[in-house]
């Protein structure tokens, strides 16, 4: 499912299972908090980002970091 939004709860926003796509960027659910990670960024398996963090662009997030 396509949709554009720029932040979650955003009039439109929708999403397909634990995938979006917001501004053109496809970004998935993070396993350890749930929140949003562009599919563009790097971020660490071992990092917590929380449901309400949103990981964008070129981001790199490393093990034990915390965002949201």
């Amino acid at each position: 499912m396509v949709t554009y939004a720029r932040f979650y709860g955003d009039t439109g926003y929708s999403s397909s299972g634990d995938t979006a796509i917001i501004d053109g960027v496809q970004y998935h659910r993070h396993a350890n908090g749930g929140g949003l990670v562009a599919d563009t960024a790097r971020v660490a398996e071992t990092a917590f980002i929380g449901v309400d963090a949103q990981i964008s662009e070129n981001a790199q997030i490393s093990n034990g970091q915390h965002a949201g």
